[in-house]
Protein backbone atom coordinates (compact mmCIF):
# COMPACT_ATOMS: atom_id res chain seq x y z
CA UNK A 1 0.00 0.00 0.00
CA UNK A 2 2.88 2.32 0.70
CA UNK A 3 4.66 1.87 -2.93
CA UNK A 4 1.01 2.44 -4.32
CA UNK A 5 0.53 5.80 -2.24
CA UNK A 6 3.72 6.62 -3.30
CA UNK A 7 3.23 6.16 -7.34
CA UNK A 8 -0.15 7.98 -6.64
CA UNK A 9 1.46 10.67 -5.19
CA UNK A 10 4.11 11.29 -7.76
CA UNK A 11 1.34 11.99 -10.54
CA UNK A 12 -0.83 13.97 -8.52
CA UNK A 13 -0.19 16.89 -10.74
CA UNK A 14 -0.76 14.73 -13.62
CA UNK A 15 -4.54 13.47 -12.18
CA UNK A 16 -5.09 17.12 -11.63
CA UNK A 17 -4.01 19.00 -14.62
CA UNK A 18 -6.15 16.12 -16.70
CA UNK A 19 -8.91 16.27 -14.40
CA UNK A 20 -9.01 12.65 -13.65
CA UNK A 21 -10.97 11.84 -10.46
CA UNK A 22 -9.51 8.77 -8.56
CA UNK A 23 -10.86 5.94 -6.85
CA UNK A 24 -8.63 4.35 -4.65
CA UNK A 25 -8.94 1.56 -2.18
CA UNK A 26 -6.26 0.04 -0.13
CA UNK A 27 -7.17 -2.83 1.59
CA UNK A 28 -5.70 -2.79 5.50
CA UNK A 29 -5.21 -6.54 4.85
CA UNK A 30 -2.73 -6.51 2.64
CA UNK A 31 0.52 -7.95 3.70
CA UNK A 32 3.81 -6.73 3.64
CA UNK A 33 6.26 -8.16 1.70
CA UNK A 34 9.21 -9.07 0.27
CA UNK A 35 10.08 -6.49 -3.30
CA UNK A 36 12.05 -4.27 -4.67
CA UNK A 37 10.07 -0.63 -3.53
CA UNK A 38 11.72 1.12 -6.26
CA UNK A 39 10.84 -1.59 -9.29
CA UNK A 40 7.17 -1.67 -8.10
CA UNK A 41 6.70 1.94 -8.08
CA UNK A 42 7.97 1.92 -11.67
CA UNK A 43 5.45 -0.65 -12.64
CA UNK A 44 2.89 1.51 -10.94
CA UNK A 45 3.66 4.75 -12.30
CA UNK A 46 3.61 3.01 -15.90
CA UNK A 47 0.47 1.82 -15.72
CA UNK A 48 -0.96 4.93 -14.34
CA UNK A 49 0.33 7.24 -16.71
CA UNK A 50 -1.08 4.87 -19.82
CA UNK A 51 -3.94 5.37 -17.88
CA UNK A 52 -3.90 9.42 -18.36
CA UNK A 53 -2.75 9.34 -21.58
CA UNK A 54 -5.59 6.88 -22.24
CA UNK A 55 -8.40 9.65 -21.36
CA UNK A 56 -9.75 11.20 -24.21
CA UNK A 57 -12.48 13.31 -22.28
CA UNK A 58 -13.34 15.46 -19.23
CA UNK A 59 -15.08 12.39 -17.19
CA UNK A 60 -12.10 10.63 -16.59
CA UNK A 61 -11.64 8.01 -13.94
CA UNK A 62 -9.05 5.66 -12.86
CA UNK A 63 -9.30 3.47 -9.53
CA UNK A 64 -6.59 1.81 -8.13
CA UNK A 65 -7.79 -1.13 -5.59
CA UNK A 66 -5.33 -3.55 -3.47
CA UNK A 67 -6.82 -6.84 -1.72
CA UNK A 68 -5.04 -9.81 -0.16
CA UNK A 69 -5.79 -13.09 -1.61
CA UNK A 70 -5.43 -15.19 1.77
CA UNK A 71 -6.15 -18.59 -0.54
CA UNK A 72 -3.31 -18.19 -2.78
CA UNK A 73 -1.21 -15.93 -0.52
CA UNK A 74 -1.29 -13.08 -2.94
CA UNK A 75 -1.34 -9.52 -2.57
CA UNK A 76 -3.72 -7.84 -5.36
CA UNK A 77 -2.91 -4.51 -7.59
CA UNK A 78 -5.75 -3.71 -9.61
CA UNK A 79 -5.11 -0.16 -12.07
CA UNK A 80 -8.55 0.09 -14.26
CA UNK A 81 -9.48 2.77 -16.28
CA UNK A 82 -12.10 4.63 -18.23
CA UNK A 83 -9.97 5.39 -20.78
CA UNK A 84 -9.91 4.57 -24.86
CA UNK A 85 -9.21 0.96 -24.26
CA UNK A 86 -7.37 -1.75 -26.25
CA UNK A 87 -8.47 -2.72 -28.78
CA UNK A 88 -8.49 -6.73 -29.08
CA UNK A 89 -6.42 -7.27 -32.18
CA UNK A 90 -4.04 -5.33 -30.27
CA UNK A 91 -4.09 -7.32 -26.90
CA UNK A 92 -1.70 -10.02 -27.21
CA UNK A 93 1.66 -7.84 -28.83
CA UNK A 94 1.43 -4.81 -25.30
CA UNK A 95 3.93 -6.59 -23.61
CA UNK A 96 6.26 -7.31 -26.82
CA UNK A 97 9.39 -4.86 -26.50
CA UNK A 98 8.85 -2.17 -28.67
CA UNK A 99 5.54 -2.26 -29.36
CA UNK A 100 3.43 0.76 -29.14
CA UNK A 101 0.15 2.05 -29.83
CA UNK A 102 1.34 5.64 -29.27
CA UNK A 103 2.52 8.02 -31.64
CA UNK A 104 5.67 8.91 -29.22
CA UNK A 105 5.82 5.87 -27.66
CA UNK A 106 9.05 3.61 -27.30
CA UNK A 107 7.21 0.74 -26.51
CA UNK A 108 9.57 -0.60 -23.49
CA UNK A 109 7.18 0.64 -20.48
CA UNK A 110 4.78 -2.60 -20.55
CA UNK A 111 7.23 -4.84 -21.67
CA UNK A 112 10.01 -3.46 -19.03
CA UNK A 113 7.11 -3.68 -16.59
CA UNK A 114 6.07 -7.70 -17.53
CA UNK A 115 9.30 -8.44 -16.82
CA UNK A 116 9.64 -6.73 -13.16
CA UNK A 117 6.54 -8.31 -12.14
CA UNK A 118 7.70 -12.08 -13.65
CA UNK A 119 11.23 -11.39 -11.78
CA UNK A 120 9.23 -10.88 -8.47
CA UNK A 121 7.25 -14.64 -9.36
CA UNK A 122 4.05 -12.70 -9.80
CA UNK A 123 1.88 -12.20 -12.45
CA UNK A 124 0.26 -9.00 -14.74
CA UNK A 125 -2.79 -9.60 -16.54
CA UNK A 126 -5.13 -7.39 -18.51
CA UNK A 127 -8.91 -7.11 -19.88
CA UNK A 128 -9.55 -4.31 -21.90
CA UNK A 129 -12.58 -3.45 -24.42
CA UNK A 130 -11.97 -0.52 -26.95
CA UNK A 131 -14.04 2.28 -25.61
CA UNK A 132 -14.50 1.51 -22.41
CA UNK A 133 -11.24 1.00 -20.51
CA UNK A 134 -8.38 -0.94 -19.30
CA UNK A 135 -7.63 -3.10 -16.17
CA UNK A 136 -4.12 -4.09 -15.04
CA UNK A 137 -4.31 -6.78 -12.35
CA UNK A 138 -0.90 -7.59 -10.62
CA UNK A 139 -0.50 -10.48 -8.17
CA UNK A 140 2.54 -10.28 -6.07
CA UNK A 141 3.70 -13.48 -3.52
CA UNK A 142 3.51 -12.96 0.05
CA UNK A 143 6.65 -15.17 0.20
CA UNK A 144 8.76 -14.07 -2.22
CA UNK A 145 12.28 -16.31 -3.10
CA UNK A 146 15.06 -13.97 -4.58
CA UNK A 147 17.17 -15.40 -6.61
CA UNK A 148 20.47 -15.99 -4.93
CA UNK A 149 23.79 -15.28 -6.88
CA UNK A 150 26.23 -17.82 -7.93
CA UNK A 151 28.50 -16.58 -5.26
CA UNK A 152 25.81 -16.30 -2.66
CA UNK A 153 24.66 -19.85 -3.12
CA UNK A 154 28.95 -20.74 -2.91
CA UNK A 155 29.21 -19.14 0.42
CA UNK A 156 26.06 -20.66 1.80
CA UNK A 157 28.83 -24.26 1.43
CA UNK A 158 31.17 -22.45 3.46
CA UNK A 159 31.63 -22.21 7.56
CA UNK A 160 31.82 -19.42 8.90
CA UNK A 161 35.97 -19.20 10.50
CA UNK A 162 35.49 -16.96 13.59
CA UNK A 163 39.24 -16.64 13.71
CA UNK A 164 39.20 -14.40 10.34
Amino acid sequence: NDIVKRALSILENEFHLKHIRLDVNLSTEVQDIFLDANQIEQVLVNLLLNSIQAMNSKEGLIRVHTRMDTEHKMVQIDIEDNGCGIPAEKMSKIFEPFYTTKPKGSGLGLSVSFGIIQNHQGKIDVSSQAGLGTRFSISLPVFFEPETSTLDRQLDGIEQNPGY
